[in-house]
């Protein structure tokens, strides 16, 4: 479809066209921009773009018992050496929106000093529907757990205790993709 309904051109030819198959545009005005024989053709597109998930960012500070006590130890030090600096006891109304600004940003300093904030890409896949089930994705933490604990021992026994789990996580993943499948079968057996 055509879009453009006057003149383009400096001699009054319409020589520039706005096709368009399958999108919705709204011619808004040709201008003349001077920097061309031709004008500046300006339209609206509206677009219904469809979700696909992507790349997501996952930011975090990982903050224990020893980075808080070493944000103490440094905050406070941080307060001893402003005290020494300036000998007021008593601050002006007018300071307080100061002082809190300051405050804000000597946390966030030291805190990006000791636990800066670590940014981790997850992608976006969307998981198969019969891995979302409640007792597939808890067999799944507690097999991932008893890994964990294997490869910290290196132990036969968790080697063993390990293997088992993942045998039965295995087992109760295929019983949830067939009932899933024969789910959908079963549902639309009527259709032609």
């Amino acid at each position: 479809m055509q879009h453009t309904a006057g003149p383009t051109h400096n001699q009054g030819h319409t020589l520039d066209l706005v096709v368009s198959k399958g999108l919705d545009l709204t011619p808004k005005c040709i201008l003349v921009v001077g920097i061309s024989d031709h004008f500046c053709i300006f339209f609206n597109v509206a677009l219904l773009t469809e979700y696909v998930p992507g790349l997501k960012l996952a930011k975090r500070q990982i903050i224990c018992a020893e980075t808080s006590d070493r944000i103490i130890t440094r905050y406070t030090n941080s307060i001893r050496r402003s005290r020494s600096q300036s000998c007021l006891n008593l601050f002006p109304l007018s300071l307080v929106d100061n002082l809190i600004s300051n405050f804000k940003n000597s946390v966030t300093q030291i805190m990006d000093d000791i636990a800066p904030i670590k940014t981790k890409i997850i992608s976006g896949k969307t998981k198969a529907p019969w891995m979302n089930l409640e007792r597939v994705r808890a067999l799944k933490r507690t097999c991932c757990k008893s890994e964990r604990k294997w490869r910290k021992t290196k132990l036969q026994v968790d080697y063993s205790i390990y293997k088992d789990l993942l045998s039965k996580y295995n087992i109760e993943m295929k019983i949830s993709r067939q009932h899933y499948f024969c789910q959908i079968i079963t549902e639309n057996i009527n259709n032609s």
